[in-house]
């Protein structure tokens, strides 16, 4: 009988055991997922502000080149005159 409780007892501690390493690699792997969906956020995130500034740059330069066009004909009214 004590024998068959040892065995029990062993047994139990195997399985609690297996089960802590179980629990660990599921931990383990969530936090990788949810690292891994954190970066795709960022990751969407910086796509989006990189958007963001190109559109800026665009119209700043369209801005740019309007305005020297318009001092260019500025410039030849002034020199006919």
């Amino acid at each position: 009988m004590e024998e068959d409780f040892r065995n029990t007892e062993q047994e139990y501690v195997s399985l609690t055991s297996g089960l802590n390493i179980v629990n660990l690699e599921l931990e383990r792997s969530y936090g990788d997922l949810r690292n891994a969906e954190n970066a795709v956020k960022r990751a969407d995130d910086s796509v989006e502000s990189i958007i963001k500034n190109s559109a800026k740059r665009e119209s700043d330069l369209s801005s740019t080149l309007q305005e020297m066009v318009q001092l260019q004909l500025s410039s030849k009214k002034i020199n006919r005159t």
